[in-house]
């Protein structure tokens, strides 16, 4: 890793967004490092496309686009890619459930538009750093929590460890093709753990369930660092 002064040099990188102020302000930034080439995308249907062709080590990708244009779908296709660099999701405000999507989904990071430049500049140093794309510092913690055994809650002991895992994960709101690529399952293999979850615990729909979880705390996670 490098040192707090110590910047990497020949990184490229993609900044996406659709916001012509955040654009100049990390171009404004990175040019105190500098990393060249530096692209900035305006469309994310173009990411994928540009990335394949480009490689870039880095891509910034804003979270705040128009409601037409799903952010998390581009971010898979990134992660496809046979040399896919680490992706980073730059946000204002992002919800407990998006920060879940954007593990899911193949981003490295998440860091906050609000950080200090120098706070910027230097996380965005240690991630560019990392031998190959991986969780790191926030989605680092929630990737551990999120492959880490469910531990037993009053009312549920008679679940299996999957239908527990697949309950803490209905608390976060996530869908089924979702809970599929937080445990490296199947869709069918879901769908059979919720149906037997379902008739264990005598919920009626996934709503009733994750209402359950978020009661009893299985969907508890500590975002502060």
């Amino acid at each position: 890793m490098p040192s707090d002064n110590e910047a990497l040099s020949n990184v490229s990188v993609f900044i996406a967004t659709p916001r012509p102020v955040l654009a100049e302000g990390l171009r404004t930034l990175l040019a105190a490092i500098p990393w060249e080439p530096l692209r900035v995308v305006k469309k994310l249907a173009e990411l994928p496309k540009l990335a394949k062709r480009e490689s870039p080590d880095l891509v910034l990708v804003d979270a705040d686009w128009p409601d037409a244009e799903e952010v998390f779908p581009p971010l898979a296709a990134l992660q496809a890619l046979p040399s896919s660099g680490k992706t980073v999701l730059i946000y204002d405000s992002l919800l407990p459930h998006a920060r879940m999507q954007a593990l899911l989904y193949g981003c490295t990071a998440i860091v906050s538009s609000r950080q200090t430049s120098e706070q910027m500049l230097f996380n965005l140093n240690q991630i560019a750093a990392l031998p190959q794309p991986q969780p790191w510092g926030e989605l680092g913690r929630l990737y551990q929590y999120l492959v880490h055994p469910v531990a037993a809650t009053n009312g549920c002991e008679h679940l299996s460890a999957r239908e527990c895992q697949c309950l803490r994960l209905l608390g976060w709101g996530l869908s089924n093709d979702e809970i599929a690529l937080a445990l490296r399952l199947s869709l069918e293999t879901v769908k059979e753990h919720l149906r037997r979850l379902f008739k264990k615990m005598n919920f009626t729909d996934r709503v009733q369930g994750a209402v359950w979880a978020v009661q009893h705390g299985m969907a508890e996670f500590d975002f502060a660092p």
